[in-house]
């Protein structure tokens, strides 16, 4: 998690810049931040269920 963490506050951090450079405006680029909370939520919902073929007997 703390790697996550790391990745989301650097990585993500420099896009955002990025896209306000390219854009002119920090307007649009809190839809960068929408999608990845998007995805983190689907993932928690649907992408870390334990499956049948995951459970050892």
């Amino acid at each position: 998690m703390f790697i996550s963490a790391v990745f989301g506050g650097a990585v993500f951090t420099l896009i955002q810049g990025g896209l306000a450079d390219l854009l002119g405006s920090w307007r649009w680029t809190w839809m960068l931040t929408v999608v990845c909370e998007l995805l983190m939520l689907a993932y928690a919902l649907f992408g870390s269920r334990i499956r049948a073929k995951d459970i050892l007997d």
